[in-house]
């Protein structure tokens, strides 16, 4: 598939989940569809540019996914897979934390030096205390919480 021809579709498919979102968001009660309306509408005024842009440009003949490094790709969606599979049982953000470590590993080409798995353990730590700041202190939402319950 071409460069074009991928940002055409991506565009049309982000379109359409904007006008779902924009949608579902309106049936939310007591205003709290505001927020999902307007980053709908972010969403498709980035997918219309997208899509206008990709239809007037030439084909420039690049095909995608020629450069995709497969093994790297599936070690990430199979965490993520495991990460949404565990998530009730072990909990949203101590998940989070490890499923953010084993893709910062993955995607740092899965070296076991100590600097490394220094690197990943601070990263996995803070965006999971990130996380738990913002879902549980900021916004007062309530996450799967496991065997921490």
């Amino acid at each position: 598939m071409s460069t074009k021809s991928a940002n055409i579709l991506s565009a049309v498919i982000m379109l359409m989940f904007a006008v779902y979102v924009f949608q579902e968001g309106s049936r939310l009660q007591g205003g709290s569809g505001g927020f999902p309306q307007l980053i709908s509408i972010i969403i498709a005024v980035a997918s219309a540019y997208l899509l206008i842009r990709s239809i007037s440009q030439a084909n420039s003949g690049q095909s995608i996914f020629a450069d995709v490094n497969w093994p790297m790709l599936t070690g990430v969606v199979l965490s993520w897979v495991l990460f949404v599979w565990l998530i009730d049982i072990v909990g949203f953000f101590p998940m989070s934390g490890i499923f953010l470590g084993i893709a910062a590993w993955i995607l740092d080409k899965g070296q076991w030096t100590t600097k490394n798995l220094i690197q990943v353990l601070l990263y996995a730590s803070i965006s999971s205390f990130v996380l738990w700041c913002v879902f549980k202190v900021l916004l007062g939402l309530n996450a799967p919480s496991g065997y921490f319950s």
